[in-house]
């Protein structure tokens, strides 16, 4: 399953990545980039905690009975741990004072002035839920960031939480991922300063990034849009040069083609 996209990255046999994965779209639904990590490390000997930041639990496992994967019972297996803050966001659960007692992850930085008292409690999760498996190898999904904005958290607060869980994740060797929506944001074309921030500074922290966009030419019926993987650039020198390739999204996994070399051309 997602075959293409495991020699992409290389990842060979057994191997579970590590550092932070950022996913974005632009133009296209992205979403098969988290269900790519989920059952990458649900089918392995890794574990899944997933910040569902736009989906309900019955709509992730729709989904997934898609791909064959029964996330009801990656759940009583506790190989993944579903944080919902669709539904706890819209309750107002995390809404708390400063006069909050801190807990043992108090390490969060708390700043009232950018909504961080919305996000905490995320955090802390995280943390319980990876510290509750010493030795396992975790995948910490952040289902759709860009969703908090439309949530009316700010970037800063957003920011905020994904640093803490990439450092935490870094630190024991886990796998952070993140999806965002780019809007064009890559391309300058959008006057969303929030959407600009969040995008361009997880572009600075990332390991790699993997971009979806459509076409320039518009739909098409056998290629769904444009792949980019790109890796960051230090001291001038990118780690990997850059991947470039069309494909196409079908019912069990994602197949993927140079440019021009699709069956609808050939």
């Amino acid at each position: 399953m997602f075959n293409d996209l495991k020699w992409l990255l290389e990842i060979r046999g057994g191997e579970l990545p590590n550092g932070f994965s950022l996913l974005s779209d632009d133009g296209v639904d992205g979403k098969f980039l988290i269900y790519f990590y989920l059952t990458l490390f649900l089918d392995g000997p890794g574990h899944v905690c997933l910040v569902a930041t736009s989906s309900t639990f019955a709509r992730l496992s729709t989904v997934a009975q898609k791909l064959g994967f029964d996330l009801a019972s990656y759940v009583a297996k506790e190989k993944l741990v579903v944080v919902d803050c669709f539904s706890q966001l819209l309750d107002g659960v995390f809404s708390c004072s400063a006069a909050a007692q801190p807990n043992v992850h108090s390490s969060f930085v708390l700043d009232e002035s950018v909504g961080d008292a919305q996000l905490r409690p995320v955090y802390e999760t995280v943390c319980s839920v990876i510290d509750g498996k010493p030795g396992a190898k975790w995948c910490v999904l952040v289902e759709d960031a860009s969703q908090l904005l439309n949530a009316g958290v700010r970037a800063n607060a957003i920011l905020n939480l994904l640093h803490y869980c990439r450092v935490r994740t870094q630190q024991s060797g886990h796998l952070l991922a993140a999806l965002v929506h780019a809007e064009s944001v890559l391309n300058d074309s959008v006057d969303d300063d929030d959407a600009a921030m969040l995008v361009n500074t997880l572009l600075h922290w990332c390991d790699v990034h993997i971009g979806v966009s459509s076409l320039k030419s518009g739909l098409h019926q056998h290629i769904h849009g444009h792949l980019r993987i790109e890796w960051p650039v230090q001291n001038g020198v990118a780690k990997k040069p850059p991947v470039e390739r069309h494909f196409k999204v079908l019912d069990r996994t994602v197949t993927v083609f140079a440019k021009g070399t699709s069956s609808a051309v050939l």
